[in-house]
């Protein structure tokens, strides 16, 4: 592979040049923002602090930077320069000696990130993860679900988080393992959707995260009885249309699962 890049890029300008900076280079704690740039998110600071403990690629991603009364300021790449620092690791820099303002506007304007939409299917046209990817999106297409929850489902939990890593990696399992979960949370979501009448689920309640969660949780504790909470749930006036969070859809599931026939 790399005869081959050498081959078919020998003609070429080389137009730019990348730097390693280590820990131990006096540049490494002297790079300053540039006025008016935006501030630091720390909530971006800690995921993408996150994906370099995991991947390491900052070298893939030179932190720009430009000359400024003799300091060097980052134009684009001041929260890969945080993560860097906090985890004592080397940085890479490349240099703007354009001094074009709009280079920071647009650099950090235009960028967009991956949804989860991007993931599946990235990995749904790799050879390795072709299958299980292409079922995840035939799941996904079938039923009103957000990725969310139903990479929940695949990684039997009610919880996103503690999945979203392999789902991104292109380590989504589907086997033994998971295969009856996945179709039995799936069938009860449905189910669910269709149960209400009094009054019917409005269209944003349908498909959305908090209350399916919330399902899931309950799904979880074993005293609970979703088929008595359907039956109720069709004979029943529900709140489901009024409510915004998790705690607050899993106690009015919970209210509906524990009410008596003749209520």
């Amino acid at each position: 592979m790399l005869n081959f890049f050498k081959k078919t890029t020998k003609n070429l300008q080389v137009s730019n040049k990348i730097y390693k900076v280590n820990p131990s280079d006096d540049l490494y704690h002297t790079l300053q923002g540039v006025h008016g740039n935006r501030d630091i998110n720390y909530i971006n600071v800690d995921r993408l602090k996150k994906s370099v403990e995991r991947n390491d690629v900052l070298r893939l991603r030179p932190i720009v930077v430009r000359e400024e009364n003799e300091s060097l300021v980052i134009v684009d790449g001041q929260h890969r320069y945080e993560v860097a620092k906090m985890l004592s690791k080397p940085f890479y820099i490349m240099i703007d000696d354009s001094h074009n303002d709009m280079n920071l506007i647009n650099m950090n304007t235009h960028q967009r990130n991956w949804t989860l939409t991007d993931f599946a299917n990235y990995w749904s046209q790799r050879p390795e993860t072709a299958n299980v990817y292409n079922i995840y999106k035939k799941y996904k297409e079938e039923y009103t679900v957000s990725h969310s929850i139903l990479i929940a489902i695949f990684n039997k939990t009610s919880s996103y988080k503690s999945g979203s890593w392999n789902f991104k990696e292109g380590n989504l399992k589907y086997d033994s393992f998971n295969e009856e979960h996945v179709k039995d949370r799936l069938s009860k979501i449905k189910r669910m959707q269709r149960c209400a009448t009094n009054p019917t689920f409005a269209h944003n309640v349908v498909g959305k995260q908090q209350f399916h969660g919330a399902l899931l949780e309950a799904l979880e504790n074993s005293t609970f009885d979703f088929e008595k909470f359907l039956d109720n749930l069709k004979r029943s006036r529900h709140k489901f249309n009024y409510l915004a969070n998790v705690s607050d859809y899993k106690k009015e599931i919970f209210r509906i699962e524990k009410k008596k026939a003749k209520e």
